[in-house]
């Protein structure tokens, strides 16, 4: 009787085991098949102040000021040279 008992507790486990990972492959999947797009620098949809390492250059899609931003606040502008100067 004993040997019949762990062999059911043995059973059950493996199906626990077995249910898990189904469920989880399930879940996985359903995931992927969801899963958001990620959004490169080249996409319209990046925003330098806010993605990546948060530097903005003079051609940003945005026309923010070009410099170093933190959390979307410009925290280091790069300096800004006419060609006047430059003449």
């Amino acid at each position: 009787m004993r040997d019949c008992v762990i062999g059911l507790a043995v059973v059950g486990a493996q199906l626990a085991a077995a249910t898990a990972i189904i469920t989880a492959g399930v879940i996985g999947y359903e995931g992927a098949a969801y899963a958001t797009p990620s959004v490169t620098e080249d996409n319209e949809h990046w925003d330098c102040r806010t993605m990546g390492n948060q530097i903005c250059g003079s051609t940003n899609p945005q026309r923010v000021p070009a410099g170093r931003y933190q959390d979307g606040t410009l925290i280091e502008p790069w300096p800004v040279v006419s060609l006047e100067a430059v003449r």
